[in-house]
């Protein structure tokens, strides 16, 4: 199957934003680990997280439902490399806190679940119904090998590095699939529906029908009431 330009554009935002999604979960508690002792300190990043993203997830999808898809995943890619970009700056500066990890935590939660809200609901909108089941298939097993195989061990090997690398790193790759994301469609909202094919009806014959050649004794049928 050759891909149209706009799934490969969706299909190539979402393995850079899954790959910064391993990194992230890797680096921050390995941060936070720096930053305090008290180990609940370090489990709640992923509690803010976690809760952050079910107490948004109806707000966000009306407004997935509402605007302007592309932009949604452009934005939310954009806005949480940002996000994490600044973070990894506080981290070199020395002007880190647990604090300010929470808060870039909560941010990515929100602004995750509108990039991958508009992300499932234009999938439809770019790829045929015939290829949709494999476009599906595509994108979740990148999401699987990035964000489960690839991101979290590339996360502890940078962290080795400075602790401020992998962060970077992130918010890199969250900016870089923003900008893939441009590739996508404007306006692209709701798939397209199927084209209605006329039929002209003919009218009954009330004649009998002569058997069909090749097939003697054999009377063909109208497929037409």
């Amino acid at each position: 199957m050759r891909s149209p330009s706009p799934f490969r554009a969706l299909w190539g935002a979402n393995a850079l934003s899954n790959l910064a999604d391993g990194l992230v979960f890797v680096t921050m508690p390995l941060v936070a680990a720096g930053l305090t002792d008290d180990p609940r300190g370090v489990a709640g990043l992923a509690t803010t997280y976690a809760l952050v993203r079910l107490l948004v997830a109806l707000p966000v999808g009306v407004y997935v439902d509402r605007l302007d898809r592309r932009t949604l995943i452009v934005v939310a890619n954009l806005l949480r490399g940002v996000a994490v970009l600044g973070l990894a700056v506080a981290i070199q500066s020395g002007l880190a806190s647990l604090a300010v990890l929470y808060a870039v935590m909560a941010v990515v939660g929100v602004l995750e679940s509108a990039a991958d809200g508009a992300a499932v609901a234009v999938l439809p909108a770019i790829v045929p119904g015939d290829r949709l089941d494999r476009a599906n298939a595509r994108i979740t097993g990148t999401q699987l090998v990035a964000d489960e195989f690839v991101g979290p061990p590339l996360g502890g090997i940078l962290f080795a590095l400075a602790a401020a690398v992998p962060v970077y790193a992130t918010g890199g790759l969250w900016v870089a699939a923003g900008a893939v994301a441009l590739a996508l469609p404007r306006r692209a909202r709701d798939a397209p529906s199927p084209p209605q094919r006329r039929v002209r009806r003919r009218p009954c014959s009330a004649r009998p029908r002569r058997a069909s050649a090749g097939s003697p004794g054999t009377a063909s049928s109208d497929p037409w009431p």
